[in-house]
């Protein structure tokens, strides 16, 4: 039984966890023995199979170069201490303690860089990356656009793309008459949420509702627009939630309005139950999900004008609606849980 090691920050709730759960679960199944190290101590946010086996530090983590050295010391220990065949890390501000632990125990490491790859960087994160990848068996890139960027950077010469798999969605229901569009997404700047809201006020469609699902530090500032705009009775701030599905189910149009993506979760989920989705062509994943016109519209970043456009053009035809919705379910089949595993698994094992 090949015994894989997976490295993560911790397990809390999010799409970087999430992934993780699914992969382990799977794996576990598959006659895989897994091993998670958590480099920080943090509430478990999803299920995982009690054929999992989960370890947590006793130290309290703080963002500092002596903390960085424990939890080096942690996870050099751990390694050692369960002797795995492979090693698989995540978060690419840890990803560089993982290599260089896992070759020092002499162990196969791979790494999975999620991160905006044209998002800035600081000078010791960006520079360690940069000296440490090299050293990875192998790095997974979420996206073709980020692969490249890497190949450009001088990461590693053995580059995968794999995509973050689906949950298991359950709906098969096409309810293009419903006049609602939903956004998922945390409340904070880079996801946009005040431009949508502002769009939605310009299309002057009072038939319609604008659920917003999530939570962060931008609520008070979206609260305060929603007010001035008097779009009380019409945007609803759903706040974060266990069961996305039913807020899904709420609407027939899915708004993506993010100005930049590691990979776009939320959309890859909102189209596979499906909605019709239009999203702007921020960096990056947009078009390995949107083929324009078919499954769903890519707008050019920031043109607001544009996207009102086509978004009025969801809203005032339901047969564009329902064929966008018949086209994106085939995503469903493209990125289940036994495809994207097993291509981490011939890419790792």
């Amino acid at each position: 039984m090949k015994h894989i090691c997976i490295v993560t920050p911790g397990l809390k709730r999010g799409g970087m966890e999430r992934v993780i759960s699914e992969l382990s679960n799977y794996m576990a199944n598959e006659r895989y023995k897994i091993t998670i190290i958590s480099l920080l101590r943090s509430e478990v946010g999803y299920f995982f199979d009690e054929k999992v086996e989960i370890i947590f530090p006793t130290y309290v983590y703080k963002s500092n170069v002596f903390n960085k050295f424990k939890v080096f010391k942690f996870l050099y220990s751990q390694i050692k201490k369960i002797n795995p065949d492979v090693v698989l890390g995540f978060s690419e501000i840890f990803n560089p303690l993982t290599i260089i632990a896992s070759k020092l125990r002499g162990k196969r490491v791979f790494v999975s860089d999620r991160s905006n790859p044209l998002r800035k960087q600081n000078f010791i994160n960006r520079n360690f990356r940069k000296f440490t990848y090299p050293f990875a068996d192998g790095i997974i890139a979420q996206t073709q656009r980020a692969k490249q960027i890497f190949i450009k950077r001088n990461y590693n010469k053995n580059i995968k793309v794999i995509a973050n798999p689906l949950k298991q969605i359950n709906n098969h229901k096409l309810n293009s008459h419903l006049k609602g569009i939903v956004h998922v997404g945390s409340l904070i700047k880079r996801k946009n949420q005040t431009e949508l809201i502002r769009i939605f006020h310009q299309l002057n469609i009072e038939d319609w509702k604008l659920y917003l699902v999530g939570e962060g530090p931008e609520r008070t500032t979206i609260e305060s627009l929603i007010q001035e705009l008097n779009l009380g009775n019409q945007v609803f701030l759903i706040g974060e939630v266990d069961d996305v599905d039913t807020w899904l189910s709420k609407g027939s149009i899915f708004s993506f309005v993010s100005l930049a993506e590691g990979f776009p979760n939320a959309l890859s989920e909102a189209m596979a139950f499906p909605l019709a989705s239009i999203a702007y062509d921020c960096p990056t994943g947009i078009k390995e999900l949107i083929n324009d016109g078919e499954n769903g519209f890519i707008v050019p970043l920031h043109n607001f004008e544009e996207y009102k456009t086509k978004l009025g053009m969801l809203i005032e035809n339901e047969d564009l609606r329902l064929k966008m919705m018949k086209n994106s379910f085939l995503i469903r089949e493209k990125y289940t849980i036994q495809n994207i595993s097993d291509e981490f698994l011939t890419f790792i094992i």
